[in-house]
């Protein structure tokens, strides 16, 4: 990942560190990874957005992308942490800047099990008029949540894929598809679909950027410093 290709933004308390991981990178010779440095548990997120030399505000699209869950991501987050802790896809995101302005856009999840951090649980969400850090899972609308958990550990890393497509006349809506890697694949070749939905309740129809990204919301408890998650091999692709 070039970090000249990507807008990166943050909410306040501006907690957070973004750069190249060149020491231990997911594959190649450098990984993006975002750390923290954060003494309080106040709603915030950290997200990275493809520059406008590249299409976006897609209506039609897909993002692919290699996540990490950090050693220093499990450690922090404590057996009390929030369903709202984790890295995200978000796309169809009607504001350049979702972490200071109030914003409509869909987001993809992972996020810990506070009871049991060796299961993530997945959750697709729609989030309407507010910052990137209300799509907690307590906030916002979830179009599909808690079906699937993964079995992994501290610094596996897991091949993550959504597709949305904006058909109104064909569908009535706003279909998404994810689909998720086996544990530590490096590659895309052995996704599997976990959610296949379909939103035609007031779909989002609109689109300025899409993008990855890590957040925590306001009753997380603080972090201490350390890396909490890493991407690698992302790609956004418009669809035909």
């Amino acid at each position: 990942m070039v970090l000249a290709d990507w807008d990166r933004f943050q909410a306040s308390p501006f907690e957070f560190n973004d750069g190249l991981d060149i020491s231990n990178p997911i594959i190649g010779t450098g990984s993006y990874s975002i750390d923290s440095s954060a003494t309080n548990s106040t709603a915030q997120g950290a997200i990275a957005t493809l520059d406008n030399t590249f299409t976006r505000g897609l209506t039609k699209g897909r993002i692919r992308t290699l996540v990490r869950f950090d050693a220093d991501n499990f450690a922090n987050y404590g057996a009390s942490a929030s369903t709202s802790v984790g890295p995200i896809i978000f796309y169809m995101c009607n504001n350049l800047d979702p972490t200071s302005t109030n914003t409509t856009f869909y987001a993809t999840k992972l996020v810990m099990n506070g009871t049991n951090l060796v299961t993530p649980v997945i959750y697709q969400r729609k989030t309407n008029s507010d910052i990137v850090t209300a799509c907690g899972v307590g906030n916002g609308n979830n179009l599909a949540d808690g079906a699937s958990q993964i079995a992994i550990t501290a610094d596996d890393h897991i091949p993550m894929q959504i597709e949305w497509n904006l058909d109104i006349p064909g569908l009535g809506g706003i279909r998404h598809t994810l689909s998720l890697g086996a544990v530590n694949d490096n590659d895309f070749s052995g996704l599997s679909v976990i959610y296949d939905v379909l939103d035609t309740s007031s779909p989002i129809t609109t689109s300025v950027v899409e993008g990855i990204g890590f957040i925590y919301f306001d009753g997380s408890p603080s972090f201490q410093t350390g890396n909490l998650v890493t991407f690698d091999n992302t790609g956004i692709f418009q669809l035909v």
